[in-house]
């Protein structure tokens, strides 16, 4: 078969601001100083609100279940859906529960500090990327909030954009390169005579868009079939399209077969996975992976194999991730067919699964296997230290003024 990886960026999102029904999310990050709502989801089964017994909790540290009312604190609102807070401090961090008879919703909630230095705190920043030239769509709305809204900003690097609506401000264009950027809406609104503002800031990266097509090729019996296998949890991917198989008659009398599978507008979910080819025979299976990864990572990958003179391969559960196999196969076609750097295989914990490995790594020598044997290997004077000192490249000592030139303390394996 004559697979290979491929090294490519990259996909698409449009950028859209939406409010929840309820809180659904059982954890939640939220910033000091701004006002905050936790909304349970049973809120739509009104007719038994209204006549029956709820109750809002917290439980932090050594406080178990603290039952939550406006005499807790003055910054506190309950509603029959809602628990408000006016606004959310550092010391609310804790776990919060909504009790209506059988019914129990539990969140946890982390408020963290503020970024004083800026318009908007980094760790609630919300990445999105654009393709060029597609769609792009920033709409500043927060509909629990909207009736007390007085005004709304939008920011861009924290420089305010000068925008028509001051309500519900809107950006709606063709993505160009240069709207690149953070984008923060801002919204003002009074509660008890007091100003309050809510942000929310997007992370915009701006894209090429890419497709691109795997080809997978290989020498078939009449009988043999070849395919294609990729995960498809949430259902199947409307950009992948598996081609029509093409096959030629070889001089040989064995068939040339080619299917190629196409992936249109790459997206994150098209990165670091397997797309599998297999050639299913009565012989068995043979099955190559192509795997794609974002282009920067490739290049670094290869720059820092081209300066290596040992690949250390430390064989764990951790390897069985897709995030690796990219390096890990780069790696192995610098060693085995340039030759430029030899291999250290590591079994840090018993393996006995390795058919994810390229079958490349059958071919290393014995001596080049090292097994970590947990409390017996700790030890800098144990065997398998002394092993993998053996096998790394050999170091040269420089001479003194009035002394000869010495061998390397190691010599080359």
């Amino acid at each position: 078969m004559n697979c290979r990886e491929l090294p490519l960026t990259l996909w698409v999102l449009i950028s859209v601001s939406t409010a929840e029904s309820c809180t659904s999310r059982p954890h939640i990050t939220v910033v000091e100083g701004e006002p905050f709502y936790l909304k349970h989801c049973s809120c739509s089964l009104a007719h038994e609100i209204e006549t029956t017994t709820k109750s809002w909790y917290k439980s932090s540290g050594s406080q178990e279940h603290v039952e939550l009312n406006p005499r807790s604190s003055s910054r506190i609102a309950l509603h029959d859906c809602v628990l408000e807070f006016w606004p959310v401090e550092l010391n609310d961090t804790g776990s919060y529960f909504f009790q209506m008879k059988n019914y129990t919703q539990k969140w946890k909630l982390n408020v963290i500090r503020r970024n004083k230095h800026s318009c908007f705190t980094e760790r609630q920043v919300t990445s999105k990327i654009v393709e060029v030239k597609k769609f792009f769509q920033i709409t500043c709305e927060n509909s629990y909030y909207q009736t007390l809204v007085n005004s709304t900003s939008l920011y861009k690097n924290c420089k305010k954009l000068l925008l028509e609506n001051n309500k519900n401000p809107t950006i709606k264009k063709n993505a160009e390169f240069e709207d690149q950027g953070y984008y923060s809406c801002v919204h003002f609104l009074h509660h008890n005579g007091k100003l309050f503002n809510i942000t929310k800031t997007f992370n915009i990266t701006i894209v090429e868009g890419k497709n691109v097509r795997l080809n997978c090729s290989a020498l078939l019996n009449e009988e043999d079939v070849i395919y294609w296998m990729f995960g498809e949890e949430n259902g199947s991917d409307p950009n992948i399209h598996e081609e029509k198989e093409m096959r030629i008659m070889t001089p040989e009398g064995k068939w040339h077969a080619s299917k190629v599978l196409r992936i249109e507008n790459i997206g994150e979910s098209n990165l670091n996975v397997l797309y599998n080819c297999t050639v299913a025979s009565t012989g068995g299976t043979d099955t190559k992976s192509f795997i794609l990864v974002r282009k920067a990572v490739v290049d670094e990958i290869h720059s820092l194999i081209e300066k290596s003179r040992r690949l250390i391969i430390v064989l764990s559960k951790s390897y069985m991730s897709n995030e690796v196999r990219y390096e890990l196969e780069s790696g192995l076609h610098e060693a085995l067919v340039e030759r430029k750097i030899k291999i250290i295989l590591i079994e840090f914990t018993p393996v006995t699964d390795f058919t994810f490995l390229p079958q490349s790594l059958k071919l290393l020598k014995s001596h080049r296997v090292l097994k970590w044997k947990a409390d017996k290997s700790l030890s800098y004077n144990s065997r398998f230290w002394k092993n993998l000192l053996y096998l790394m490249p050999a170091k040269t000592v420089k001479p003194g003024r009035d002394e000869p030139e010495v061998l390397p303390v190691l010599s080359e394996s």
